[in-house]
């Protein structure tokens, strides 16, 4: 193999990790960062949806899991993980649930 070969190879083995970084694992890591910042930021009040699609408001937060009250005036302890945001982050403005 010429210079020129090797010299090829290695610019394509840089472009593919290149592209794996910017397109793969720097996105996911900002949603990692903007999922753990919205975690810290709950607090007792809070409307939220979960992941399952239940409406709750935040009562009682643990370290690995949340008590959220229902509408029907039960309770439900679920993991923190499993909250997919606030009622007026996720829904539209004027779209009531």
């Amino acid at each position: 193999m010429d210079t020129n070969t090797i010299l090829f190879y290695v610019i394509i083995l840089i472009g593919i990790v290149a592209y794996g970084y910017f397109l793969i694992y720097r996105p996911r890591k900002k949603q990692t960062e903007q999922r753990n910042k919205q975690m810290e930021a709950q607090k007792r009040g809070d409307e939220i949806i979960t992941v399952g699609g239940i409406y709750g408001t935040i009562d009682i937060i643990e370290e690995n899991s949340v008590v959220i009250k229902l509408e029907s005036g039960g309770t439900m302890r679920i993991a923190r993980m499993a909250i997919a945001g606030k009622v007026s982050d996720i829904l539209p403005p004027g779209q009531s649930r």
